[in-house]
């Protein structure tokens, strides 16, 4: 099974790297304003650090109304294959809240669900919302 865990990994990322969009995402280490150390006189200040990744073309959420038809969701939906991922990026910063850019368009990470196949990641179903939406 490792195998075809394997190969669909690759496929899925081979699939995105040809016809996927390129997004930044942008996150930073430690939290808040920073730190200082009173007795050593140290502080320690947030990095902000960038990734740049190609996800499947974004598209817009919809949901599915009770009278039948659908609405507008707002946000969109984008899937980033893990294969290749920066193990960092993968373990750290990929979160729900980090700050995502695309096409001169700023947006917030609302949901992350990974798509298994086997026991490896195989994509991210990523949802993002504008930033200041909700």
């Amino acid at each position: 099974m490792a195998t075809l865990d394997a190969s669909l990994r690759l496929s899925a990322y081979n699939l995105v790297q040809d016809k996927g969009k390129e997004v930044r995402f942008h996150g930073k280490t430690g939290s808040g304003q920073g730190t200082y150390d009173p007795t050593t006189g140290n502080s320690a200040y947030p990095t902000h650090v960038e990734y740049d990744y190609k996800v499947s073309p974004p598209e817009q959420r919809w949901r599915r109304l009770a009278e039948g038809g659908a609405a507008l969701e707002g946000g969109v939906s984008v899937s980033l294959p893990a294969y290749g991922l920066d193990s960092t990026f993968e373990s750290t910063y990929l979160v729900v809240g980090m700050r995502v850019s695309y096409n001169d368009e700023h947006y917030l990470v609302q949901s992350i669900e990974p798509v298994y196949s086997g026991d490896l990641v195989c994509i991210y179903n990523i949802t993002l919302t504008e930033r200041g939406k909700s």
